[in-house]
Formats: structure tokens, C-alpha cells, sequence
């Protein structure tokens, strides 16, 4: 079964198709960049991938889960980490405890986790934000339009994890 399975998802408001029909299946370890013709189209991609936006129409599946049906479990897979995340002054601990809280981590384990991702990651200035998206090791990890040295960290320290990610052509 795929990790992230959409078939003709797409997304449409207010009668504008914002994110004409597109299908993608995504098994864990795959990488997949999907260049989509708007900042839009991507945006909405990569959130309806996340099961942060439902999809208009169409199926959507993470890690077997209908986020429409099942959103607590869906999200739980994903780790999301969109162009804005990295904006956010994040404060270190304090932030990586309320994530660990989120995802149900023990406190103990996280520090550890969160410590080795930092380490990893090199990123001074937006590692907690990374950080913050990888704690749980999720199967799934959504990139939505970032930066390629972001992205290259990013799957540098993924393991296992399946890797969408949403760009602008």
C-alpha cells in the first residue's frame, strides 16, 4: 500500500479549479518533486498531501488513512514544512517540547531526537522549524515550495521517510 496515494485530487473555491486533478502514489523511502504551473497549485497540493486542505474532489490516502474520515491518524503521519514554518521565530526547547507534546513523544526522547536533527541538520536560524517537523520520525515528509538547500537537508536526514514535494515550475 502506498504511503501517499492521490487520485485526481484537486481543488477548486469559489468556481476557480485552483489545482486541476492530479494523481501521485508515493511509497515509503521515494522522493518525488512535482513542479506545478502556479505557487498556487502548489500550495494546494501540498497541503491536501499533508491533510491539512481536503481535496475538492478525488481520493487521498496517508499511510492508508482518508484524512476526511480520519484526520488525527493521517496527520500523524505527516511531517509538513511549508515556506512560512520557516519564518516563525521558534525558541528552541519550550517550541520542541509543545512539538513533542503534539506528536506524543516522550520529553526524554524528543531532546534526544531533536538534538541529533539539529546537529544534522546545519541549518542555523531555521533548524527548530525543521526540527520541530521531523521529531516523531513521521513516515511521510511534505516540502512545499522551499529553498533547494533546505530541501537537500532535509532528505539528508529523512531516512526512511517518503518525501513529497510541491514546487513552482
Amino acid at each position: 500500500m502506498p504511503l501517499l496515494d492521490l487520485r485526481d485530487a484537486c481543488f477548486v473555491r469559489d468556481g476557480i479549479t485552483l489545482l486541476a486533478p492530479f494523481s501521485l502514489s508515493l511509497e515509503r523511502g521515494e522522493h518525488r518533486k512535482i513542479a506545478f504551473p502556479t505557487a498556487l497549485a502548489a500550495k494546494c497540493a501540498a497541503r491536501i498531501a499533508a491533510g491539512i486542505v481536503r481535496a475538492t474532489a478525488g481520493a487521498v490516502f496517508i499511510d492508508g488513512f482518508d484524512p476526511r474520515l480520519q484526520p488525527v491518524q493521517a496527520k500523524r503521519a505527516v511531517g509538513y514544512i511549508g515556506p512560512e514554518i520557516l519564518e516563525v521565530p521558534f525558541h528552541g526547547d519550550k517550541y520542541i517540547r509543545y512539538r513533542s507534546a503534539l506528536w506524543g513523544v516522550e520529553r526524554d526522547r524528543a531532546s534526544a531526537r531533536a538534538t541529533e536533527l539539529r546537529a544534522s541538520l546545519g541549518r542555523p536560524g531555521a533548524d527548530d522549524a525543521l526540527v520541530g517537523a521531523m521529531l516523531a520520525d513521521p513516515p511521510l515528509l511534505v516540502l512545499e515550495c522551499l529553498d533547494p538547500a533546505i530541501v537537500s537537508a532535509v532528505a539528508r536526514v529523512a531516512g526512511g521517510a517518503a518525501i513529497f514535494e510541491a514546487r513552482v515550475a
